[in-house]
């Protein structure tokens, strides 16, 4: 992925290093019912991008359920900072659980109509794309289909959407 997509703050300096703000305490969330892709999530994590905390979940009622506990007054634990949503998932969506996501949860704690949501996908069509961006979507991208473009992926959402433009 080129870094020329991003905003002058955001790139990368002559040293090859991002200029953005920290990720601080915040988390990326990772919902993909493929065991493979998270496995892939958790190995690019590990290896490449330490200093992101991911978690990840199975189906989108898990996530679900986890950010009725989030949105609790009493959680004191790490908040999401960022959501990627597999679209095509058994049970609750990708493109629902946005719904849900934007709809639903009404906390004081996190702005969740703010916060980002990427849809991943695997097959996007326009009418794809346009129905998550009606519904909320913050973008709408294709999982890359190798490891170094997959890594290239996650490295700039989350130095974008965790550092130099976070939303709140």
């Amino acid at each position: 992925m080129n870094s020329d997509l991003l905003p002058p703050s955001a790139r990368l300096t002559e040293s090859g290093e991002f200029r953005s703000k920290t990720s601080g305490n915040k988390e990326v969330y990772l919902v993909d019912d493929n065991a493979d892709y998270r496995n892939l999530a958790r190995r690019i994590f590990t290896e490449f991008l330490p200093e992101y905390k991911l978690q990840v979940f199975e189906r989108g009622q898990a996530l679900y359920q986890h950010l009725m506990l989030v949105s609790a007054n009493t959680y004191k634990g790490r908040m999401p900072g960022l959501i990627l949503l597999d679209l095509e998932m058994p049970g609750i969506d990708g493109l629902n659980l946005l719904k849900l996501i934007r709809q639903r949860l009404n906390t004081k704690n996190i702005p969740w109509k703010t916060l980002p949501v990427i849809i991943l996908t695997n097959d996007t069509s326009n009418d794809q794309a346009v129905n998550c961006y009606n519904a909320g979507a913050t973008s709408v991208i294709s999982k890359p289909s190798d490891l170094k473009e997959q890594t290239e992926m996650f490295e700039v959402i989350c130095r974008y959407w965790l550092g130099h433009h976070m939303p709140y």
